[in-house]
């Protein structure tokens, strides 16, 4: 998983995010609660995945900035 942000992303997701656009972005996949980015940016909301149960999918990333999670263990798509 990307462990970083370019100055340009960076820049982009700032100026989406004072245009008035809502950024939200996946935390990641690796079971980690290390940032992950564009996710672990100030202006995206950042969503976990949860098994049919509600609990914290086995590969989601977890930490503090998570602010959101949704079904996402065995979901076809």
């Amino acid at each position: 998983a990307q462990q970083y942000e370019t100055r340009t992303e960076r820049r982009a997701m700032q100026a989406a995010f004072d245009s008035g656009a809502l950024l939200v972005a996946a935390a990641g996949n690796d079971a980690s609660k290390e940032p992950h980015y564009p996710s672990d940016h100030p202006s995206v909301v950042k969503v976990g995945a949860v098994n049919a149960k509600g609990d914290l999918a086995s590969f989601s990333n977890y930490n503090a900035q998570q602010e959101l999670v949704a079904p996402g263990d065995q979901v076809l798509s």
